[in-house]
């Protein structure tokens, strides 16, 4: 996770180097057992200063004022457009950001080597949607 995180805050920056070494794992909603706490959306990566003397046991909305003006890292500084009008933090939409930019600028699959493109792929999910009813053509 670490390095995930460590690849998308890099990828936001310009710059500053982003030490995975120096850098902890936070939870802006704290972690207490709570399946929406450990998600990907839920995790910044902050110095340990930063983890343990500024944001420990604070409120997701102090968290993100913190981390708007103490982190150097900008995707730490963006956070408050995940906030709703009740203050409540919309981990599923970060998240779902932070995938969409792994898989389409940091983690990238180039398909050119296989001389694939876009045409082909299509087609093969069509092809393959219309013979999965079919497990005999599968094996």
């Amino acid at each position: 996770i670490k390095y995930i995180l460590t690849e998308f805050t890099k990828s936001n920056q310009a710059d500053i180097v982003v030490d995975k070494e120096n850098m902890t794992i936070e939870h802006l909603i704290p972690d207490q057992g709570l399946s929406d706490s450990s998600y990907l959306g839920n995790l910044v990566l902050v110095t340990a200063h930063v983890n343990s003397e500024l944001l420990q046991n604070k409120q997701i909305v102090d968290k993100i004022n913190i981390l708007s003006t103490d982190s150097s890292f900008n995707v730490n500084k963006s956070l408050d457009k995940y906030l709703n009008e009740d203050n409540t933090f919309d981990i599923q939409t970060r998240g779902k950001d932070i995938y969409s930019k792994l898989y389409d600028k940091i983690f990238y699959y180039d398909s050119s080597p296989f001389n694939l493109n876009n045409e082909d792929i299509n087609i093969y999910f069509e092809t393959y949607d219309k013979v999965k009813e079919y497990p005999e053509l599968l094996n």
